[in-house]
């Protein structure tokens, strides 16, 4: 346990398979929006952090 390395996105979205996903591709609801952005925007933070 002493060279565990763990990175950690903490913000979190749920998809839904029968809403968000259909024959014409992904298409999230208005409300997700906000909760992909977040995601996102740790997930850019982190592969910053990770290439300094």
């Amino acid at each position: 346990m002493a060279n565990l390395h763990a990175h950690v996105v903490r913000a979190q979205v749920s998809l839904s398979l029968f809403t968000e996903f259909g024959e014409d591709g992904f298409r999230p609801q208005e409300r997700r929006a906000e909760e992909l952005k977040s995601v996102l925007d740790q997930v850019v933070e982190l592969t910053g952090r990770l290439r300094a």
